[in-house]
This record gives C-alpha cells, structure tokens and sequence, in this order.
C-alpha cells in the first residue's frame, strides 16, 4: 500500500473562531473539490465539526470531536463546501484542502 503525503492545494486554508455557538464558514474555492481536508486544532478546548454542502450544524452529541492542539486529515465528500464547527472554548481552527494523507 503506497501512502502519499498530504498536499495542500495553493491559497485553501481557512482560519476560524470556534465557539460555543455553532457556526459555518465556506471552505475555500480549492477546498470544495478536494478530496480530503487537513484540520488543525489550534485552540486549548475540544472542537467538534461537521462537513456539508451548503451551512450545516456541528453538535457535540453527533459531530466529529478533535482534542485542542491536534493535527488530522479527513476525507471528505466532493463538492461538500462548508465547515460547521462548535466547541465550548474559544479555539482557532485552521483547515486546507487538499490530496493525501
């Protein structure tokens, strides 16, 4: 099994306030069509975050929960276009489209 490396797409990263209110924010233009999504947790709180086409909702009971100082890769569907995020501290969350792992 050959494992490629993440490979972020030029000018796809996205920089966003998670907070206790749950927001969604559009994915870059390169993102959209991306396969995967790189997502840094750059908070000290734990996030939880949904991806979808068009503005969704992120939950703690049904979203993907990612611990603070964390770095993941997530595949994603091709064309969703949002990130919906939600976490009971502030934290600044980063994600960028792109190829790999």
């Amino acid at each position: 099994m050959n494992v490629e490396p993440f490979s972020p797409q030029i000018a796809g990263t996205i920089t966003i306030s998670a907070t206790a209110a749950s927001s969604s924010t559009a994915l870059a233009t390169t993102a959209v069509a991306a396969a995967v999504v790189r997502v840094i947790n750059a908070g000290t709180g734990t996030i939880f975050f949904s991806i979808t086409t068009g503005n969704g909702t992120a939950t703690v009971a049904a979203s993907t929960p990612m611990l603070a100082g964390t770095v993941e890769v997530f595949s994603k569907p091709i064309g969703a276009d949002t990130f919906n995020v939600i976490s009971a501290s502030t934290s600044t969350v980063y994600v960028t489209g792109g190829e790999g792992q």
